[in-house]
């Protein structure tokens, strides 16, 4: 459905390019090479493995709304950190840590941001590439979210280490009950 395939472009467009414009020209164009290497792959291997699965107007819709979530996730996380918003991990100047917002629920809203983008594009996309895409994307930012918290903890030292004791990394604690 090419609308769909609109909307996820658009997506993806909205949690990539903020990140872009932020970081610095040799990493703006190391990112955008990696973008259309994977924008390739994913290509190529849908190309080569004869395509996507039929059209499923249920899991295309249910798709939608998941990729939604992440944009809005993403802007409403980018939000709550304002100015402090960094491309890499890093301690905050202010040796403020956010917690509020949805860094309240999980410690790395933007990665789970993402990684809803990424299967809401498998539900409407289902292909050994958008396969690919997803587990790639999990295992590299679960990976940058344990750099980040090493980094983080370095930093901050007893505040990290009770944020992150209270607050989960990339899953909400669902009918838990969360100290503040």
């Amino acid at each position: 459905n090419a609308a769909a395939d609109v909307v996820l472009a658009a997506a993806w467009a909205a949690v990539v390019v903020p990140g872009l414009r932020l970081a610095t020209p040799r990493g703006r164009t190391l990112r955008l090479v990696l973008l259309v290497c994977l924008g390739l792959g994913v290509w190529l291997l849908t190309v080569l493995r004869g395509g996507r699965a039929p059209h499923d107007p249920v899991l295309e819709t249910v798709g939608l709304l998941v990729c939604g979530s992440g944009v809005v996730l993403h802007w409403r996380a980018r939000r709550a950190l304002g100015p402090a918003f960094a491309t890499q991990p890093v301690v905050p100047t202010s040796g403020l840590l956010a917690t509020h917002g949805p860094y309240a629920i999980v410690r790395h809203p933007m990665y789970a941001a993402v990684l809803l983008v990424a299967l809401g594009t498998l539900l409407v996309c289902r292909s050994a590439a958008t396969v690919c895409l997803l587990l790639g994307l999990a295992i590299g930012l679960a990976w940058k979210a344990r750099r980040e918290d090493a980094i983080l903890a370095a930093g901050l030292g007893p505040a990290w280490e009770e944020y992150a004791a209270r607050v989960p990394a990339l899953i909400p604690q669902l009918g838990a009950q969360r100290r503040h």
